[in-house]
């Protein structure tokens, strides 16, 4: 998108509502587009859009939810409204998808400011409002998947490696078969899959050392038989991943659910000279079976 930020000032000369709901819905697209792609939450669960029409009124706070059936021999887990309080299981017919507000902070700029701001709005919304927001999803996530993986029990350490090994994995591999399911992702930081460049000939073969030593880990997809999910928001630079933890999980419909009510708002509003945006959206992620995931840990 070629908007400059400095532009955007104009679609609020004289209150133009038309010109501001324009780039408001321009920007709503990059929005979502934008934090499916970068939010691993919503790569290992791809979000589902409901309507109003297909949600349910918790009795409790009249706030939505939505109840999905538990696959046979499964047992569910919900943290609740905001996760907030003590795991909730469910082992009937259905269990609970409560839905969370995810609000990016406010950006606030004067119009002096906009004026000799000179790059595109779009890289102002992806490192102010998309990162936000998709730190937001992927820590609600994590404390979900912390939670089943303490309930079920399925946490393994690597009490002598500091790095990823082969054998760490196949562990995990058959931890989770035990559990009559079947692991197909891998979950790590992007350092923490770098580990690859450190195996030997001997653990993956002189092909691929070669390989990863000239082209690096950027272009491997897999690893084991596994599709590897990567992030570079670690613990280690302050977000919610931690550097020395990565989870196996198994495909999306045996995992759990992942709701967004409506998609995602772009809000602006000019006050005097200062204009103000940000977006929100409410989204709902929860665990459908407990036993869909491993825990693995390195040593510290």
């Amino acid at each position: 998108m070629s908007i400059l930020t400095s532009q955007i000032w104009d679609v609020f000369q004289g209150n133009n509502h038309e010109a501001m709901e324009k780039v408001a819905a321009m920007t709503e697209d990059f929005i979502r587009d934008r934090i499916r792609e970068v939010s691993v939450a919503n790569r290992i669960i791809p979000p589902v859009v409901l309507t109003e029409a297909q949600i349910e009124r918790n009795t409790d706070n009249d706030w939505p939810l939505k109840r999905v059936e538990i696959e046979p021999d499964s047992k569910a887990m919900t943290l609740g409204f905001r996760g907030k309080g003590e795991a909730k299981f469910f082992d009937g017919k259905k269990y609970e998808v409560y839905f969370n507000k995810i609000e990016a902070e406010h950006f606030k700029k004067t119009k002096e400011e906009l004026m000799t701001m000179r790059y595109p709005v779009m890289d102002v919304i992806n490192n102010n409002i998309i990162l936000d927001m998709h730190e937001q999803l992927d820590g609600m996530f994590v404390k979900r998947l912390e939670a089943a993986a303490l309930a079920s029990g399925n946490k393994i350490s690597d009490t002598t490696n500091t790095t990823l090994t082969k054998e760490i994995l196949i562990d995990a591999a058959q931890l989770i078969v035990g559990k009559r399911r079947r692991g197909v992702r891998l979950v790590m930081t992007e350092a923490r899959f770098m580990d690859l460049m450190r195996l030997s000939p001997d653990k993956i073969g002189y092909d691929d050392v070669g390989r990863l030593a000239f082209d690096g880990v950027r272009e491997v997809k897999k690893f084991g038989g596994f599709e590897v999910i990567t992030t570079i928001n670690s613990s280690t630079a302050g977000s919610v991943w931690d550097d020395k933890v990565i989870w196996l999980v198994a495909e999306p419909q045996w995992l759990g659910s992942n709701f967004i009510l409506g998609d995602v708002t772009q809000e602006m509003k000019r006050e005097g000279n200062i204009l103000e945006w940000w977006a929100w959206q409410d989204q709902g992620i929860e665990i459908g079976n407990i036993n869909g995931l491993v825990r693995i840990n390195l040593k510290a």
